[in-house]
């Protein structure tokens, strides 16, 4: 009994010493040395290397019936791209690739690099790794691009593909997207990661995004992302450009889409659950989205060029409005939140009956800029001979048309011009206009006004004349003598009464050198507008700094710290601290909002910025 038990005790001591040999003894990869043109592999591999250079191309496929593993395999791709029609890999039209990859392939812990290559044509089929029909599952391993000169990745057609626990990257990409979806395909990503980075347009090409989906089918599940991260980060296109369909993000994910050139994302309809979506110093839009429903999750929106959230829906939106819709007199759907930025949508079923039915809806204002109400409503499918028409046709259309005629009426060479005839007659500064398509009307004004008068009611337009507006300067022997006579012809146009709370007009005093102690008065008022931060603050902030930058040795001690003041408590951004009217999301404010911050960091680099906390230095490197 003591020998059998020795015996295996000493089995069990040599099993163990001999397993840890046979784990870290290194498979050497055998390469599979390929010939020219396209190489078609429809049986399973092991250990292989495939080098995939310029001259060659590669289409692998299973079947349903015998699908194919490859285990261990490095598929080196380099140089150009090649047409690989007729090996029964592709999709419609010519497809042009380095790994064509058909259906009921898997990979095991497989390597895939693509250096120094290039696309063959401008073709979206033109892609150097394609996948193209169901059951492709990648497990482990990594998917890079260096430097690809085209589109990298593509799924097309019925592709489905999972990757698990996969490292997918590109870094340089030029010219094309870095990922892309067409027709009706599908992309897991499960533990998986998906970067983008230091993407670059080609020479005289367009925007570039990193990951494109959306071309023959839309409104499908398309993509899903379980406890994954993309990111997408200093590129010189955008980053999603989804267009119409679901993505799905899950069970801790993390989306990062970070100072890039274009927009973070571009519509797409978002579940977000239990994850994190981080869209920061892009210069286009962050969030625009067709609509999103999310739990349990973080959004960080923070100095993007445009909207931070902009939500297109697909059935009806309103904004800056409390609203109220009934149908035929009974209450379909009311939104008692107005807000100005973002879109509120929400599904409204209409009982419609055969003949004339009556829709009421109720917008109430939010005090906020233009008091402008936006109301829309889409019809989804087709529901034949459905008209609207605008209450008490027979007054509010006349109304109508001559609105239309006025904004068609152009003004050249001294004379008005529209491509038909007034519908009434038009009240001109020359006078009234009954008739016929150009109208002779000289005026020295900046504004010309046009109106109508029907049923007691008036519709005016104004068009401007900037050729009017303009001072008259004579020609100069130099730059500098243009500058000063265009100066003082802006000066000797400068209409006082219109001088009141016009900064630029204290900047046109203290550069002719005519500073008064009513350009200090008109500054008190100016600074106390930024004080409280009405809507257009940054305009005159603009100003403010400028007249610092300029001419801080001409301002007595006194304005520069009531200046000073004003500076270190303004709001630069919609993350800083307080709450007011201010718009900051077109693209004239985005642009005067940072510039104020970089104005301010500059003049104030060791001083605290009240709602952010950040030293001037900081604000001028956020800036930037």
């Amino acid at each position: 009994m003591k020998k059998r038990i020795f015996s295996l005790l000493l089995c069990l001591v040599m099993m163990c010493t001999l397993v840890p040999i046979a784990a870290f003894a290194e498979e050497t990869l055998k390469e599979e040395k390929l010939t020219d043109g396209v190489t078609k592999i429809t049986e399973s591999a092991s250990n292989m290397l495939y080098n995939v250079d310029d001259g060659k191309a590669l289409a692998i496929t299973g079947t349903k019936e015998n699908p194919i593993t490859f285990t261990n395999c490095t598929f080196a791709l380099s140089g150009k791209t090649m047409f690989i029609n007729g090996t029964g890999v592709g999709y419609t039209g010519e497809t042009t690739t380095k790994l064509g990859i058909g259906e009921y392939v898997t990979f095991e812990n497989c390597t895939f690099t693509a250096t120094n290559g290039e696309r063959s044509s401008t073709s979206g089929n033109d892609a150097c790794i394609q996948f193209f029909g169901p059951e492709i599952v990648v497990n482990g391993g990594s998917v890079t691009g260096t430097d690809w000169q085209g589109q990298f990745m593509g799924l097309y057609g019925s592709a489905n593909v999972t990757f698990d626990g996969t490292a997918i990257q590109t870094t340089g990409n030029t010219g094309g997207w870095s990922y892309a979806m067409y027709g009706q395909s599908v992309l897991t990503l499960n533990d998986s990661s998906m970067t983008a980075t230091g993407m670059k347009r080609a020479a005289g090409g367009g925007n570039v995004n990193a990951f494109y989906s959306g071309d023959a089918r839309t409104g499908y599940d398309a993509i899903f992302v379980n406890n994954s991260t993309i990111d997408f980060r200093d590129n010189a296109g955008g980053g999603f450009a989804i267009n119409n369909v679901n993505i799905h993000v899950t069970s801790d994910s993390h989306i990062i889409v970070c100072n890039n050139a274009g927009n973070a994302c571009n519509s797409g309809y978002w579940f977000v659950d239990d994850s994190t979506i981080i869209m920061n110093g892009n210069r286009g839009h962050a969030m625009s989205l067709i609509g999103f429903e999310m739990e349990d999750s973080t959004v960080e929106i923070l100095h993007n060029g445009y909207a931070g959230l902009y939500i297109q829906s697909k059935d009806s939106s309103f904004t800056n409005c409390d609203v109220d819709i009934r149908c035929n007199g009974e209450k379909l759907v009311s939104i008692k939140e107005p807000v100005y930025q973002p879109f509120c949508w929400q599904d409204v079923e209409l009982p419609l009956r055969a003949g004339e039915n009556e829709l009421f809806v109720r917008l109430q204002d939010l005090g906020v800029r233009d008091t402008r109400n936006i109301f829309g409503l889409q019809l989804l499918g087709d529901y034949g001979d459905v008209r609207v028409s605008l209450p008490d046709a027979e007054h509010s259309l006349p109304l109508a048309d001559a609105q239309r005629w006025l904004l068609s009426v152009t003004y050249e060479n001294g004379a008005l011009h529209s491509e038909t005839p007034p519908p009434c007659p038009v009240e001109t500064p020359a006078g009234v206009w009954n008739s016929g398509t150009a109208f002779p009307c000289t005026t020295g004004e900046a504004l010309l006004r046009l109106s109508v008068t029907l049923q007691g009611q008036t519709i005016a337009r104004e068009l401007e004349l900037p050729e009017n507006a303009a001072p008259t300067v004579t020609r100069a022997a130099s730059r500098e003598e243009a500058v000063e006579n265009t100066m003082a012809a802006l000066l000797k146009k400068l209409d006082p009464a219109r001088s009141q709370g016009n900064v630029n007009a204290i900047l046109l005093h203290y550069y002719c050198g005519v500073q008064s102690e009513a350009d200090l008065e008109n500054l008190h008022g100016i600074l106390h507008r930024i004080d409280i931060r009405e809507d257009c603050a940054d305009f005159l902030l603009a100003g403010v700094i400028r007249l610092v930058a300029g001419y801080k040795e001409k301002l007595p001690p006194e304005e520069m710290a009531r200046i000073r003041e004003t500076i270190l408590n303004f709001r630069y951004w919609m993350e800083e601290d307080g709450a007011d009217g201010m718009c900051f999301w077109s693209e004239n404010h985005a642009l005067l909002f940072h510039f104020c911050q970089l104005g301010a960091g500059y003049l104030f680099p060791e001083e605290t910025f009240t709602r952010s906390g950040r030293t001037g230095r900081e604000q001028y490197a956020l800036a930037l």
